[in-house]
C-alpha cells in the first residue's frame, strides 16, 4: 500500500535545561515540513561517459572538505574523489572508505555520501567567493528515492541559473547515481545560501 502525507520534524527544550530534557510547555522550534509520497516511476538514467567528456575542468576535493571555510569535516566526509566542472553542470565522484562500508546497511542514504553528492559542486556557481564563502543547505524541492546509496556513486549536478539570486541563493537539480549511471537520488530545486560569518551557522 502506498504511504503518503505530511510530516514535520522539531525539537523543543527550555532555557536552561539540558538538551536530553524536554518538556510540553517548551516552545517548539520547527525544522523541516514537507509532504511525502510514491514516486511514479524510475528517473532517466544518467549518460555518464557524455557527461565527463563535456565537463573538462577539475576542481579540487578538498575545496569542499578538509579546506571549506567555517566547516571541519569528519572522516566520512573525507569522500569526494574528483569533481569535474562544465558549463553550469558538474560530475562528482564518490567513495565511502571501506572502513566505513558498514554504515551502509544502517543508512541507506550515507548523510556523508548525500551531503557532498548534493552540495560539493560549488565550483560551478560563477559568484561564489569560494575562500570567504561557503554554501550551506536551505530547502530541497523534491527528493526522490529509487533506491539506496552505494559505497561509490557520482553525482550530476546542474546550476539552476533561472532560479538563482546571484550573491544570496544558489539552486540545483542533482543526479546520485551508480557507476552505470542509474539515478538512486535525484533533488530538484536543491537551495544552498551564502555564508560569510561562521556565527550564522550557529
Amino acid at each position: 500500500m502506498a504511504i503518503t502525507g505530511t510530516f514535520r520534524y522539531m525539537t523543543t527544550r527550555m532555557s536552561g535545561v539540558p538538551p536530553t530534557a524536554t518538556c510540553a510547555s517548551a516552545p517548539w522550534r520547527l525544522h523541516v515540513r514537507g509532504r511525502t509520497g510514491v514516486p511514479s516511476g524510475l528517473s532517466a538514467p544518467v549518460d555518464l561517459l557524455s557527461l565527463r567528456a563535456r565537463c573538462t575542468q577539475s576542481a579540487d576535493p578538498a575545496s569542499v572538505t578538509t579546506e571549506a571555510p567555517l566547516l571541519a569535516f569528519g572522516p566520512r566526509w573525507h569522500n569526494v574523489t574528483g569533481i569535474h566542472v562544465g558549463q553550469r553542470e558538474a560530475l562528482i565522484d564518490l567513495e565511502l572508505a571501506s572502513r566505513f562500508a558498514g554504515d551502509l546497511a544502517a543508512f541507506p542514504l550515507h548523510p556523508a555520501l548525500l551531503d557532498l553528492g548534493l552540495a560539493g559542486a560549488q565550483a560551478i556557481v560563477p559568484w561564489l567567493d569560494r575562500r570567504n564563502q561557503l554554501l550551506v543547505p536551505l530547502s530541497i524541492g523534491t527528493l526522490k528515492v529509487n533506491g539506496p546509496l552505494e559505497a561509490r556513486v557520482a553525482s550530476r549536478v546542474r546550476y539552476r541559473e533561472d532560479l538563482s539570486t546571484p550573491g544570496d541563493v544558489a539552486v540545483f537539480d542533482v543526479a546520485l547515481c551508480d557507476l552505470a549511471g542509474r539515478v538512486l537520488v535525484e533533488a530538484g530545486e536543491f537551495h544552498m545560501l551564502a555564508m560569510r560569518d561562521r556565527a550564522r551557522l550557529t
